[in-house]
């Protein structure tokens, strides 16, 4: 059914593709072209790895992706039906973000990043030994599956410089196409908060930085060339942008003590393809889950439950699976949390109103100048920001975990204050 699933969602893409004025990134288009990539990754590695899908998985991914698309489709015929222009941001003038007390705002990043490397070596320290690589691995296994954790205050300081690092790309983006040079304070608050994932064994909130980068940088270079479509020079250097990421993720796995001995092509394509098959045998066995929503609102439920003696985790329900020896992962695509909680009507609802919300704030954009006054575009900022979320869909459900959770809540309310204090500069000081 491989090839199937790969033919099926090729025609999905080309239909939102042309329903999104042929732009590559709108939502649905994003979760079908992954797709695609995906499913031929599988075709090609499914003889190595046994990775052929059965007929229930095949229909409940084209269930999944057709609801997206569908949702997806309805809401821009509504737009296009409400607005004369669908264009209208490339009729935007780029200007300049000027950033109010930068000694305050970097400053305040370092301080930050200090106290969190700090605890981050202390526990790391208690935990093991030995080299860099692996006291990383065991800080990351600690957080994984284990009882230690560093303070809530520095969990919350992290978050602060994870939330101070996308406004740093959108303003780098923006005041790049203005005046051609890379400020380096804001690349500056960008790195800490990466070397933070890094030093914590994690590499996901580095390709959230990327896709935030990519949207951004992709949408600010149309308005710059006045194109309404992709061309040529964007295509390369999108490219290029993927080919970092994905050469960044595999070699970061060294410095991290991730434990295999996979070369880059076998690497790269185990992660793009193995999770179809997972979600394959999930859909095929018994599951029970234990708490309403426990997949698909994993991280609010582990906030509420703490306290309570449970402590609910992915890698808790998520086992780890191998076919022919070779690890596959734990990771089943996000379609198993909304199978696993809701059946059938979930592969269907949560998809689809994951969909509304998305192509709600990627038409907003479209259809309207930026506001100047705000100086940073919301809509395109949060849409940037949850494409990582339709990107990984392919992957496991981390647009769920990553909008439904408290510390979503924690960056809104430092978007929004760093926008009134360090952009807006209401208040200033000495």
């Amino acid at each position: 059914m491989n090839i199937h699933l790969f033919v099926t969602i090729l025609s999905m893409f080309l239909i939102v593709y042309l329903f999104h004025n042929r732009d590559v990134f709108g939502p649905s288009s994003i979760v079908c072209g992954v797709f695609v990539f995906c499913s031929y990754i599988a075709i090609y590695s499914s003889q190595r790895l046994n990775l052929n899908l059965s007929f229930k998985a095949y229909s409940l991914l084209v269930y999944g992706i057709s609801s997206i698309s569908i949702t997806s489709i309805l809401i821009s015929v509504f737009y296009k039906l409400n607005y004369k222009n669908t264009n209208l941001f490339l009729e935007t003038n780029i200007t300049y973000i000027k950033i109010y007390n930068r000694k305050l705002i970097i400053s305040i990043c370092s301080i930050l990043f200090l106290i969190s490397l700090i605890s981050q070596i202390k526990l790391a320290l208690s935990i093991s030994g030995g080299s860099l690589s692996n006291l990383i691995y065991a800080y990351r296994m600690e957080m994984l599956s284990g009882t230690e954790r560093i303070p809530s205050i520095v969990s919350n300081m992290e978050t602060v410089n994870y939330a101070i690092g996308y406004l740093a790309i959108y303003i780098l983006v923006n005041n790049f196409f203005v005046i051609k040079k890379v400020d380096s304070l804001l690349l500056l608050i960008i790195i800490y908060p990466c070397a933070i994932g890094i030093l914590s064994g994690s590499r996901g909130e580095i390709i959230h930085y990327f896709i935030f980068f990519l949207i951004i940088y992709y949408y600010y270079y149309l308005i710059d060339k006045n194109k309404k479509n992709i061309d040529g020079k964007l295509i390369l250097k999108i490219v290029l942008i993927f080919a970092s990421m994905f050469l960044v993720f595999y070699f970061i796995k060294f410095a991290i003590g991730r434990q295999d001995q996979l070369g880059l092509v076998e690497y790269i394509s185990g992660h793009l393809a193995a999770p179809l098959k997972l979600f394959d045998l999930f859909v095929n066995e018994n599951h029970i889950t234990k708490y309403w929503g426990e997949e698909t609102f994993t991280r609010l439920l582990a906030t509420f439950m703490k306290g309570s003696g449970t402590d609910l985790r992915y890698n808790t329900y998520a086992t780890f699976r191998y076919i022919n020896g070779l690890s596959l992962g734990n990771v089943y695509t996000a379609f198993r949390a909304y199978y696993a909680d809701f059946g059938l009507s979930g592969i269907v609802v949560v998809p689809a109103c994951i969909s509304l919300f998305s192509s709600v704030l990627y038409w907003n954009f479209r259809v309207h100048t930026f506001n100047q006054k705000a100086v940073i575009n919301k809509n395109l900022f949060l849409y940037a920001y949850v494409s990582y979320g339709l990107f990984m869909m392919f992957y496991s459900n981390q647009i769920m975990e990553y909008m439904i959770n408290i510390s979503f809540l924690k960056m809104v309310i430092v978007w929004i204050t760093c926008d009134y204090v360090f952009v807006r500069g209401k208040i200033k000081f000495k």
